[in-house]
């Protein structure tokens, strides 16, 4: 873990330690200067290419979200919270909307 985290914060090059389990929320906080928050839910992840999660909404209606785009991702694992920024590799909306996003460096 990194000296320079705040205590119970995982440092994310241990991501996979954190044990994170297929339908945990994560919340993605934008980096616009309104820092809008997201909760989705996690599907699934390849080690070292990329993190799945459910499309953000914002009601009943998809957030616009572009390739490319940057997020905060904060999550709380069991006993351990972890946040790591993370840009949108891929925006899918078939079979049903979701993210892939970049895994940790």
């Amino acid at each position: 873990m990194s000296e320079d985290l705040p205590q119970g914060k995982q440092d994310i090059s241990e991501l996979l330690s954190v044990k994170l389990g297929i339908g945990d929320v994560m919340q993605l906080q934008d980096f616009s200067s309104s820092k809008d928050q997201y909760y989705v839910k996690l599907i699934g992840y390849l080690n070292k290419k990329s993190v799945l999660v459910s499309h953000p909404m914002l009601g009943e209606k998809l957030v616009f979200v572009k390739k490319g785009e940057s997020y905060l991702v904060r999550g709380f694992s069991g006993t351990k919270t972890y946040e790591f920024t993370a840009n949108v590799i891929n925006v899918c909306l078939t079979p049903y909307p979701y993210l892939h996003l970049s895994f940790p460096a």
